[in-house]
């Protein structure tokens, strides 16, 4: 079975539209100067245990740093950063580090702790975190994916500091 968990795409052509991608690019701006056909792409490839991060550059597949982890899903983009989640719920996030062609720049990973407001705790690992349009925050469910099981909470993090938000009442 092969994972293909997409981050980041920008549109075909500058005149062309716009791809459905899991986020959107935030700065139209960028997409006008990438040459005509040249598609920018993030994606988590290969089979779940040996999976890979690469960005496909008008179909070049040139790979990114990954941290030492079990990665699940990845969200954003080079100009606004990433957000990974691992396997076990973990968050990590890279900042911003260029949109250049296959050999441009790497992120540089970092593990975010949560820092969950009012009392809050969360029943189950986060999954599918997702990163907001200008890269400030985060959003994740709260569930198991691989066991069939989740409380349905909604967390919202704060990129740079781990503050976050749960919903109080989940599903169990």
């Amino acid at each position: 079975m092969l994972l293909l968990a997409i981050a980041a795409c920008g549109q075909v052509s500058p005149t062309g539209p716009p791809s459905t991608a899991v986020t959107a690019p935030t700065s139209p701006a960028a997409d006008v100067t990438r040459p005509p056909g040249l598609v920018g792409l993030i994606a988590l490839i290969g089979p779940p245990g040996d999976l890979r991060l690469v960005r496909l550059v008008n179909g070049t597949p040139a790979p990114l740093v990954l941290p030492l982890s079990r990665p699940a899903w990845v969200s954003g983009d080079s100009a606004r950063g990433l957000v990974l989640t691992d396997r076990d719920g973990t968050l990590r996030v890279a900042r911003p580090f260029g949109s250049s062609g296959a050999s441009g720049p790497q992120p540089t990973w970092t593990t975010r702790r949560l820092v969950l407001r009012g009392g809050v705790r969360l029943h189950h690992p986060l999954s599918f975190a997702i990163l907001s349009a200008d890269g400030s925050r985060i959003a994740a469910i709260a569930d198991d994916p691989a066991e069939g099981v989740g409380s349905g909470q909604l967390v919202v993090v704060e990129t740079r500091s781990g503050a976050a938000a749960a919903t109080r009442h989940a599903r169990r």
